[in-house]
């Protein structure tokens, strides 16, 4: 909507600057009305209308129809204030008609929530359809239509349902057979493995006892060694004691006899 018509729409509603009708008592309705009424009665007290004069040789009524001419839109002298004011009433106007239009023309007439996905078929409800409108409640056939689709959608869900249960549960059993199939194997992996390690350890039991043995055989030698080295120290000490002596002889007394060798061979 232009600005023009809306000045068109202002000057509907407003009257012009004539006098009101003292004897009936009419006052202007709007305040833009009651202003421009009360600034005509204190600039123009003879309440003539301004207007185009047909005569343009008359160089005062050139004049005049010059300081006539309004800048405001209306056919009325308007003085600083008036025009201000008339221009904000103007303006509050052209926005609330905008806004109105918007909302009539522009904005759905229903609310999108409340229809279907899909187009059913329209059919009179209570008698209150009308031309591009249509009427909250719905039909018995549309509310029975709409029923059986729930239930469908339900039945499908459910059916959905049915077949994941029965995978799930198909894979639950193949998930329980594997596992006790690993099971037993590892069972008896498990069984081989611990024979294998008894086995094993009896023979080295069977090993360390033997080693044991042989030691403490080893060690009944060493001490009869050492008994039979011990019993070797006096005849040893008498050998080199007596070759000491043949030793320190003098002359022919230094004789290498049978003695001698015998005494060497200890």
């Amino acid at each position: 909507m232009s600005f023009k018509c809306v000045q068109n729409a202002l000057r509907v509603s407003i009257p012009s600057n004539r006098q009101p009708n003292k004897q009936s008592g009419q006052r202007p309705a709007t305040r833009v009305a009651r202003l421009l009424q009360r600034n005509s009665d204190k600039t123009n007290p003879l309440g003539k209308t301004c207007f185009k004069s047909d005569s343009d040789s008359d160089s005062e009524d050139k004049h005049k129809k010059a300081a006539c001419v309004p800048s405001c839109g209306l056919n009325t002298y308007c003085n600083p204030e008036t025009q201000d004011l008339i221009r904000l009433h103007l303006h509050v106007l052209s926005a609330w008609l905008r806004r109105n239009v918007e909302t009539c023309v522009l904005a759905p007439r229903f609310d999108p929530t409340t229809v279907p996905d899909r187009e059913l078929p329209v059919a009179p409800s209570a008698g209150l359809a009308t031309a591009g409108f249509r009427s909250a409640k719905y039909s018995p056939r549309e509310w029975q239509e709409n029923n059986s689709a729930t239930l469908q959608r339900a039945l499908t869900d459910q059916q959905h349902a049915q077949r994941v249960l029965r995978a799930s549960r198909a894979l639950s059993a193949e998930a329980a057979a594997g596992t006790q199939d690993a099971q037993s194997r590892g069972t008896l992996l498990l069984g081989a493995r611990l024979q294998d390690v008894h086995s094993r350890r009896t023979e080295l039991q069977r090993g360390a006892e033997r080693l044991q043995a042989e030691t403490e055989l080893l060690q009944d030698h060493k001490r009869r060694l050492e008994k039979a080295l011990l019993t070797t120290d006096l005849p040893l000490t008498i050998s080199t004691d007596n070759l000491t002596c043949r030793e320190n002889r003098f002359g022919p007394d230094l004789v290498q006899d049978p003695v001698e060798e015998e005494l060497l061979k200890v």
